[in-house]
């Protein structure tokens, strides 16, 4: 018999088992599943401009229980502390030459103020002699201190302009270094504050795991890792559910609701949980076990989670199984 006839006649056989009025939801049932946290806080590499791959450095051990504010993840910033001190670097031989500017610009300042003054005292002189009464003086000598006259105004005016400019000019060399010096400092913070971010501490208690990347391996210190692919998770024990694979052929055979019990293995720890919901969509079991199954959603109840969270971690294989008696559940450890 094909395996779409072999689908075709489980769920006949379901449906007809439900048409005579048997109880198949009390049929015994017990699924496959792992246990994970609805809840978790994934850390990974922080975003730094021009870092995009990262060394790990410290890496808590997996499955460690950490306190929050404990150093748990930390990356090489031998790169990051390189470039730091070439901006500091930077930053310092700015401030040197603002400082000699500012000398510089001093002196420039005295001396075109000393000329302003010298020419203005030159237009005052030539003023002072041309305001003489014409009849004083003969008519050559006259137009001469009218002449020089007017070419003390012209130079005072000269000097004048020459002056605004050169203020101008002082502000604007003024501008342009300290615009540098503000994106040197700029860098140099954002330097600190990416190094600072290199080595990562716990958010809250917790449970440390271990991710995985591309290859499927675990990470762990001298791994290297893409930004923004996660290294170790701290997973809610709070919020800890289990995920199940129900086979499609036992579809009729659970409901939303119904009592189960969760058997962890290899802890002897069993607790009593409901379904939650049943996935609608058929998929795969895994690659290498290509058995049609619907992902099946199981919670703890309340006060036994609540007892019982710190022994749970994600990833621990668990049993699911129909409750003898519905409604009632057993609790050992």
């Amino acid at each position: 018999m094909s395996h779409s006839l072999q689908r075709a006649a489980g769920w006949l056989l379901a449906g007809l088992g439900l048409g005579c009025g048997l109880s198949v939801g009390a049929a015994p049932l017990a699924l496959e599943g792992e246990l994970y946290a609805r809840d978790s806080i994934a850390l990974m590499p922080p975003s730094i401009d021009g870092l995009w791959q990262l060394n790990i450095s410290l890496l808590a051990p997996d499955g460690a229980a950490v306190k929050a504010g404990e150093p748990v993840l930390g990356f090489d910033a031998t790169q990051l502390q390189n470039n730091l001190r070439e901006k500091q670097s930077q930053l310092d031989e700015k401030m040197s030459q603002q400082h000699k500017l500012r000398l510089e610009l001093a002196e420039r300042e005295r001396n075109e103020t000393v000329a302003l003054e010298q020419a203005r005292a030159e237009l005052e002189k030539a003023q002072r002699k041309a305001s003489q009464p014409a009849e004083l003086l003969a008519s050559i000598e006259y137009r001469k201190l009218s002449v020089d006259k007017q070419l003390a105004e012209q130079a005072f005016a000269l000097a004048e302009r020459k002056h605004r400019l050169a203020a101008e000019q002082r502000r604007q060399e003024q501008r342009a270094l300290q615009a540098e010096i503000a994106q040197l400092s700029a860098e140099v913070k954002r330097i600190e504050t990416g190094i600072g971010q290199m080595t990562q501490v716990a958010p809250r208690d917790g449970l440390l795991q271990h991710k995985s990347g591309w290859d499927g391996n675990k990470f762990e210190v001298g791994s290297q890792v893409w930004r923004g692919l996660a290294v170790a998770e701290l997973p809610d024990p709070a919020s800890m559910a289990v995920r199940a694979h129900l086979p499609e052929t036992d579809y009729l055979k659970l409901r939303a609701g119904d009592v189960v019990d969760v058997r962890v293995e290899g802890s002897g720890l069993t607790l009593p949980a409901r379904v939650e919901a049943i996935g609608r969509a058929v998929i795969s079991k895994s690659r290498l076990q290509p058995v049609p199954v619907i992902e099946v959603t199981v919670s703890f109840e309340p006060e036994a989670l609540a007892s019982h969270s710190k022994k749970l971690k994600p990833g621990q294989a668990v049993r699911v199984l129909r409750a003898d008696r519905q409604g009632e559940s057993v609790n050992d450890e």
